[in-house]
């Protein structure tokens, strides 16, 4: 399983979960089988998001999809950093 973990800054985070919420029976069609959402407890405005996928390509095209850019609409992230994980146990010598 691949995890792609973003951490995303919002103007108006409440807003920003929100939409997100809203959109998680459509990211199952682009292959997101879970998903966790952690609150930064120092930045309130900040969050930590684990998508699980088992099409990295699909999951990726989520986030130039038509769907996203309408969740997206009248949001405001002010940060957004991106990063394709797989478990330790999968690599060679582990």
């Amino acid at each position: 399983m691949t995890s792609i973990m973003i951490r995303v800054t919002a103007t108006d985070f409440d807003a920003w979960l929100s939409a997100h919420q809203s959109c998680r029976e459509t990211r199952r069609g682009f292959a997101v089988t879970s998903e966790h959402v952690y609150r930064d407890l120092d930045r309130s405005d900040s969050a930590l998001v684990e998508l699980e996928t088992t099409d990295l390509a699909r999951t990726l095209a989520w986030f130039t999809s038509e769907e996203f850019a309408l969740a997206s609409r009248g949001i405001s992230v002010d940060d957004r950093s991106v990063y394709v994980a797989e478990p330790a146990t999968h690599l060679a010598g582990s």
